[in-house]
This record gives structure tokens, sequence and C-alpha cells, in this order.
């Protein structure tokens, strides 16, 4: 699966700042989101951190709740920085090792995931695509594929997804099937922890409907 190879090469483009120097260049709103986005993750590491311990076993990460944010902003509002930023909180928080990922950062189009230093979201999650307009149906990936997307994505934390305007209805739906697929559970996007950016004014969806 090409996808899981791209993962090591994902955030090439990011400029070389550190966390310290990337929270000192955020505006007042972004500076608020970081912030909660932050406080949410480090709550979510000292919970892991207990359930490591023999004596804490009978704590639960699913008693802290998940994150579930819509981040809005015309373009040129520094939408893109924020996301950096929290990619590289992630990893301060985390510290994958190489080749793992923790933060999938994905977008609709090939353009505006490399923006962002990610993926199209139907290459990471391997979701249907649509051929001549067609709308495709959902399909559950072979053993052979789901025992590769698992292994990649077993420690992910946070899913990323950019420019949401143009993510159809159908194909919302369709990641959160696949989300269920990969880590077993019914839970909502896999009990994972997701952000929507973008601006829902903007294109909508190409031969889809919006997801509002």
């Amino acid at each position: 699966m090409e996808a899981v190879a791209d993962i090591a090469d994902m955030h090439i483009n990011v400029p070389n700042l550190t966390l310290e120097q990337r929270e000192t260049m955020l505006n007042v709103d972004q500076k608020r989101i970081f912030d909660k986005i932050k406080s949410h993750l480090i709550s979510q590491k000292e919970r892991e951190d207990l359930l490591e311990n023999e004596s804490s076993r009978l704590l639960r990460l699913d008693n802290i709740k998940l994150l579930r944010m819509f981040i809005s902003g015309v373009g040129g509002t520094g939408k893109s920085f924020l996301i950096e930023a929290i990619k590289c909180l992630v990893d301060d928080i985390w510290h994958p090792k190489s080749g793992e990922i923790m933060c999938a950062i994905v977008a609709p189009t090939g353009i505006a995931a490399f923006n962002v230093g990610g993926l199209t979201i139907h290459r990471l999650f391997q979701l249907p695509i649509e051929h001549e307009g067609k709308t495709a149906g959902y399909w559950a990936l072979n053993k052979e594929a789901q025992k590769r997307i698992k292994m990649t994505l077993k420690n992910l934390k946070i899913i990323i997804v950019d420019e949401v305007f143009m993510v159809s209805n159908l194909n919302l739906a369709y990641l959160h099937m696949r989300l269920e697929d990969i880590f077993g559970t019914d839970e909502w996007f896999g009990s994972k922890n997701i952000l929507f950016v973008g601006d829902l004014l903007q294109l909508p969806p190409v031969n889809g409907r919006p997801i509002f």
C-alpha cells in the first residue's frame, strides 16, 4: 500500500521550528484553539501513562471525552500554520518513532494535502473513489490491506481533516466506517480525536452533497 510508504515523508516541507517558537507565533484566536487542544492531549497522555502501571488497570481511556472540533476561518487566517503547530505538539507529547504516525493530516485533494504536509483522505484511509461521476459504494479492505493499515495507524492519536468543505457527506460517512473497521469499534470515527478545518462557505464537494 503506497500510502503507508508515504507516511514517513509527511510534513517534510514544514519549516524546522520548535514547538515553543510556533506557540509564540500564534495569534490570539489560534492560541485559544491551540491551548484547548494542548490541554486535552496532555490529559490523554497522562491517562495513558497511568494505564501503563499495573496498579491503575481499572482506569479507562474512554473516560476521557474525545476531542471533536471544527476550526473555521477564511483563507489567509493561518489555519495551515495552526495545523503544523498541532502536529508539532503531538510529536512533542508522544515522541513518535520514525515512520510512526500519531497525527494524521488529510485533505480531499492532492494540492490541499500537499499544502499541509499530509495525504489525501482517500489515499491514507483507502476510501472508495468515484469513477466517471458515479458514486462509489463502500467496500471493506482485504485482510492484508487491513493488517497493514492497522499496523501503520495503531498509535494514532488525532486526525486532522483540512479543507473539510470539499468533503462530501458520503465520504465523511465512509471515513467513519473505515475507522470503525481499522480500530474495531462502533464509536464515531474509530474513537479517535478528530479536527475538521476549513471554511464551509467556500467550494462545495465535486459530485457530492456537503456535510451540512
